[in-house]
């Protein structure tokens, strides 16, 4: 067995210690829907290759940036998935593509069941010259998203549930074959035109999410956001709602809401109310009800980790 080869397996009852170990690349998790939080993770690295398996129970906004050196290819782990990814969205036969510190986007909805495949630039760049694809990193430079053939996605969702449940690591399987069915399903597109995902209501959620995160500190109304993007009330709902499963309005409160306690467990000198007013959530009763609705306990508990 490698020397290099490290196997890490947790399970999570609490977000926080969840976002706090998933929080390669820069990452920043928020819970956005009701419920106890409930998740798992498996992380195998072998030289320069990087494989985990993320499964969790609730609605996660995950942004921030990808890991730096690596190109991240966020591969659905079986056909049912669903992931709203940048501008996208995942479906089983959907491989996200996130390069060394992209700025990223991404909304999980509940049951998610995703195995993120991270490989070091210069190996993946050797590597697709090797298998004789030498424009490979130029072709995912252009894209953020491919759809792949439905076997091979079958395949690769496979070979990543069997790398993690074996207790024999087989180091050709995880650093070779593993990578060359990634870049030999994606390559077999390089002579295919990819239909342009920009679809109507991917932007609409993109220019959507990009006003919230840009005004989060104000008192945002829906109506404000459909007159900055140029839509009407009952599209953004539909959009919203088709996309991660709620609507706007409680995006936006749940955002607030994971402000302010991330601001709370960093520092939990600062008042409760101070905190709940920078984010225009001013009426303290409604705010501590949602506040525990949300996350299981008061700002009062948080306050005092």
């Amino acid at each position: 067995m490698d020397t290099n080869f490290i196997k890490q397996q947790f399970h999570f009852e609490d977000f926080d210690h969840f976002a706090e170990m998933v929080g390669n690349g820069e990452l920043e998790h928020a819970q956005l829907d009701l419920g106890r939080f409930q998740g798992s993770l498996i992380q195998i690295i072998n030289g320069p290759v990087i494989l985990g398996v993320h499964k969790m129970n609730r609605t996660v906004l995950q942004q921030g940036f990808g890991l730096r050196g690596f190109t991240t290819f966020m591969i659905p782990g079986n056909m049912e998935q669903r992931i709203s990814w940048r501008k996208h969205v995942l479906r089983g036969n959907c491989i996200g593509i996130l390069k060394s510190g992209m700025e990223h986007n991404a909304v999980t909805l509940p049951n998610l069941f995703g195995t993120p495949v991270s490989i070091s630039n210069d190996y993946l760049m050797e590597l697709s010259v090797l298998l004789g694809y030498p424009n490979f990193t130029e072709f995912i430079r252009k894209h953020e998203m491919i759809v792949i053939d439905v076997n091979n996605a079958v395949k690769i969702q496979e070979m990543i549930v069997g790398l993690c449940n074996t207790k024999i690591f087989n180091e050709t399987m995880f650093t070779y074959e593993l990578p060359k069915l990634i870049i030999r399903s994606i390559s077999d597109l390089n002579k295919q035109d990819q239909k342009d995902f920009h679809t109507s209501p991917n932007l609409i959620f993109n220019k959507a999410q990009d006003y919230i995160h840009g005004n989060i500190n104000e008192n945002i109304h829906v109506l404000e956001i459909c007159k900055e993007i140029g839509v009407s009330e009952r599209n953004l709902r539909y959009v919203f709602n088709n996309k991660i499963g709620f609507g706007p309005k409680k995006y936006i409160d749940n955002l607030k809401l994971n402000k302010v306690r991330k601001e709370l467990l960093m520092n939990g000198n600062e008042r409760v109310n101070i905190l709940a007013n920078k984010y225009g959530l001013w009426h303290a009763g409604k705010f501590a009800s949602d506040y525990k609705r949300l996350f299981g306990e008061l700002p009062s508990k948080t306050k005092n980790y």
